[in-house]
């Protein structure tokens, strides 16, 4: 689970400021228990006399926006939207704004078409096995499991839209939006830069990334896949243009008793951490907060489940799987038109 907050901007840019330097400009901070980074072409109607006025200004405003969307989603913050829906007794319609509704019923809409791989509800079968905030690690009983499961699942949310609202059927029922915040915060920044007339660019938050238009220097953007192990290389590099990319893996927050590997990758349906060989999910899609549900719903699901269902809605998915030599790799033929080199390739 992330700790959000937001740290106050760094703001830089590479090899100099010019106007017509080929350098991307820079500003990054930190947000939601991690990093986050815009880089960008300087937009022609930017004055050169202005542009560190012009790039304070932007990063003020990356700053607001994410101060939005963590005040929108934070568990970690009391008075957070998210938060006071959690503390709200069950049975009553919840007002909330128009972007939680739609947020709450987009991982609803994951929720079914994965058949319960994906569940925005699963706080306290988390918390049961220390995955939470201060957790201590440890395998819970069954009967802690049921428990804990009684008080979770997306089958007991309800999601209104005139106006919109959130209504909870059973007491306990609790929302955590972590596995979609980070694409959701890539998304809000993405608009913002459109907003701003700044068409080029490069949107990252702690690993989930969204382009648009050119880098600097001209061509499309490209993007590293990491290696699913521990300050891993990289596994592939591919083109991402106009669109959006979210990975997630197994390999980062794990525990293990007597040789048995236990992972923070839970399914919501048994309350237990998944045990098949899918190590890391990656998904490329036209909005992050898709891609980054989706990677968590198909690695929920497994190796298997995830290929028949990427090839038959012809996503664009690649799979990294543990085998006995190794590592092997899947990639839908939508994918592997994005490639740009080999393993290794930097």
């Amino acid at each position: 689970m992330l700790r959000f907050f937001v740290s106050f901007l760094a703001v830089f840019c590479l090899a100099g400021c010019g106007v017509s330097d080929p350098s991307p400009h820079v500003l990054s901070g930190m947000t939601m228990g991690t990093t986050w980074v815009v880089k960008f072409r300087l937009p022609a109607s930017w004055e050169k006399s202005r542009v560190d006025l012009l790039r304070l200004d932007l990063a003020r405003a990356i700053h607001d926006e994410l101060e939005k969307v963590n005040n929108l989603m934070s568990v970690f913050r009391a008075e957070s939207e998210i938060s006071r829906f959690n503390r709200f007794r069950a049975g009553q319609k919840f007002p909330v704004s128009p972007e939680m509704a739609a947020l709450v019923a987009m991982a609803m809409n994951v929720y079914h078409q994965s058949n319960g791989a994906f569940d925005i509800t699963i706080g306290p079968v988390i918390r049961l096995w220390g995955f939470g905030p201060d957790g201590e690690r440890r395998i819970p009983a069954e009967s802690e499991i049921r428990s804990a499961l009684e008080r979770s699942g997306s089958r007991h949310l309800v999601v209104y839209h005139e106006p919109p609202a959130l209504r909870k059927n059973v007491d306990g029922l609790e929302c955590n939006l972590s596995a979609l915040a980070k694409g959701y915060g890539v998304d809000c920044l993405a608009q913002l830069l459109k907003q701003k007339k700044i068409n080029d660019f490069l949107v990252e938050i702690g690993g989930e990334v969204r382009t648009s238009g050119e880098r600097a220097g001209g061509g499309p953007w490209q993007i590293g896949i990491m290696e699913p192990v521990a300050a891993g290389g990289l596994q592939r590099v591919i083109r991402l243009e106009n669109r959006s990319m979210a990975t997630s893996g197994d390999y980062q927050n794990y525990f293990e008793v007597d040789g048995t590997r236990y992972s923070h990758t839970f399914d919501p349906r048994s309350g237990r951490p998944v045990t098949h060989n899918l190590a890391s999910v990656t998904v490329v899609a036209d909005t992050c907060m898709e891609a980054d549900a989706w990677a968590t719903a198909l690695l929920v699901m497994g190796p298997e489940k995830a290929k028949e269902l990427a090839l038959q809605r012809s996503w664009c998915v690649f799979l990294i799987e543990r085998d006995a030599r190794g590592y092997r790799e899947f990639m839908t033929p939508s994918f592997r038109r994005l490639l740009l080199s080999e393993k290794g390739a930097s």
